[in-house]
């Protein structure tokens, strides 16, 4: 076994054993959660908050390495449903994820990672889309396009390059009843695909606020000066510190917006930027 591979059983043994701050029968759900990697078992048995509850293994695991990390302070359950900082999260008996943020409810066909970030930590609820137009650069399955609708943008370019990723995200709008206010476009913004300035161009788009999240793309977008930036009144980002320079991006931002940090880590930094005025 190398050195590395020890360091990361080490490090998940810690993790499970800490669960039992979150989960009462914290040893039970551990074996549950293993048995069911063997196909032994098809949910995790917990107990919280006095209460009991058999959850995915894809949640159950969610929330053991979220409080692991310092990531959420409070946890409920329920059913098969699971609330990390009073988001509530499910499976349904069709492998569709349910969520429900403040009352919003949501469907999606199946779990995804970035619903941490969007439902969970709520990265880009520092922004008011109430009557606005979002351009979603890097909406992978709909998950953050949706969110926007539901929380009263009037209209949502949802702009995903992958294929797979588009069509779920065509998908989840159909089943959240908000296909009418998204526009779906399968296309790569940066580099290797189109510019952002041609994108608004041809599609006719009066942008109100600009989120991005889209693996590096967003040094494409801020530092290209023919992007033309600084025309946005708005931007939530995603900023890769390991793809480039990430204080230029930050210095030219800064020539136009006032920007705030809303969460920041050794790999990402998200941003809210509004425009100086």
């Amino acid at each position: 076994m190398t050195h590395m591979n020890l360091s990361v059983l080490i490090r998940n043994a810690r993790m499970y054993i800490e669960s039992k701050e979150i989960f009462r029968d914290w040893h039970l759900s551990t074996l549950d959660y293993f048995l069911s990697k063997a196909g032994l078992r098809d949910c995790v048995r917990v107990r919280c908050m006095g209460k009991k509850a058999c959850v995915d293994p894809v949640l159950y695991r969610t929330a053991v390495w979220a409080y692991y990390n310092g990531f959420i302070k409070g946890i409920d359950c329920m059913g098969n449903a699971i609330a990390l900082n009073d988001t509530w999260l499910s499976i349904n008996e069709f492998g569709h994820a349910e969520v429900s943020v403040d009352g919003v409810n949501m469907v999606f066909l199946s779990f995804k990672p970035t619903f941490f970030d969007v439902f969970v930590l709520r990265d880009y609820d520092v922004v008011d889309y109430r009557n606005r137009r979002v351009v979603d650069v890097g909406a992978f399955v709909g998950d953050s396009s949706i969110y926007f609708v539901k929380r009263g943008a009037t209209f949502v370019y949802a702009i995903e390059p992958n294929n797979s990723a588009y069509s779920e995200l065509i998908l989840n709008a159909e089943m959240n009843g908000v296909r009418d206010a998204i526009k779906p476009i399968n296309m790569t913004v940066g580099r290797n695909g189109t510019s952002l300035a041609k994108l608004i161009e041809d599609y006719g788009i009066k942008t109100d606020i600009l989120k991005m999240d889209c693996e590096g793309c967003e040094y494409d977008v801020v530092l290209n000066p023919t992007e033309s930036i600084n025309e946005i009144n708005e931007i939530v980002m995603e900023l890769h510190k390991w793809f480039g320079d990430y204080h230029k991006v930050k210095y030219v931002l800064k020539k136009y917006f006032d920007c705030q940090a809303v969460r920041t880590n050794e790999e990402v930094e998200i941003l809210h930027c509004i425009k100086k005025k």
